[in-house]
């Protein structure tokens, strides 16, 4: 959705999006979630989980801040600040896929050959596939319609995109940790919550100002939201 903001030109609804997705994230989301069950933080997480979505905020931050740091006329997240997202991306997913690695070597040893396993493993993944598509799908609903709404009683894209896109953006990530929380998943939880913004930022941001720079020009009014 923000990809799609920033095509049209919506640079508030693009920022506004990914910044009140990953403030909700952090609050609501996590706040819900932990009143269900609470979340068990493992160490992986403490030392370099949540550094990283803090250092990915933090150089959000300098990269919007092209006034205050390059004294320019504009705020704006270039191209090249997408490329160094996507980078910072690339090293988080080198991460996650290490320490997957890693945690398969620590677990039993399963029979390979076994048929319901086999079985069992394409259901899952089939399901997973038709849930994501799923909530994607309705989280499109609620925003575009919300927005129309939005926009009718005369409100700015900046509040937009922080508020009512930023809400619609969070409901899969809500949905999936409170279902975790029911099952007493609180790694899933905590990490779907963390991995999100993570995501957010390098990622979306990153393929967006990447494919549209010349779009990505922040408003004074988003900037003071941020702040």
């Amino acid at each position: 959705m923000s990809i799609i903001a920033a095509l049209e030109g919506s640079a508030d609804v693009t920022i506004g999006n990914i910044v009140g997705s990953n403030l909700l994230n952090m609050s609501l989301v996590i706040g819900v979630t932990a009143f269900i069950f609470p979340l068990a933080v493992e160490r992986p997480t403490i030392k370099k989980e949540i550094p990283f979505a803090f250092l990915s905020t933090l150089a959000l931050f300098v990269f919007m801040s092209d006034r205050t740091l390059d004294l320019t006329n504009v705020n704006m997240i270039t191209r090249s600040d997408g490329i160094i997202f996507l980078l910072f991306f690339s090293i988080f997913l080198y991460y996650v896929i290490e320490a997957a690695r890693n945690s398969r070597e620590k677990a039993e040893n399963v029979a390979p050959n076994n048929d319901k396993e086999v079985g069992s493993l394409t259901k899952n993944i089939i399901i997973t596939i038709v849930g994501l598509a799923a909530i994607i799908f309705g989280g499109s609903l609620v925003v575009n319609n919300s927005t129309e709404i939005a926009y009718r009683f005369g409100m700015s894209e900046t509040l937009v995109g922080l508020t009512i896109v930023a809400i619609g953006s969070s409901l899969p990530e809500l949905i999936t940790s409170i279902t975790a929380a029911l099952k007493k998943q609180s790694e899933i939880a905590l990490g779907n919550i963390v991995g999100s913004s993570i995501f957010n930022i390098l990622f979306v941001l990153g393929v967006a100002s990447v494919i549209s720079p010349s779009l990505l020009t922040i408003s004074c009014s988003l900037m003071l939201s941020f702040s």
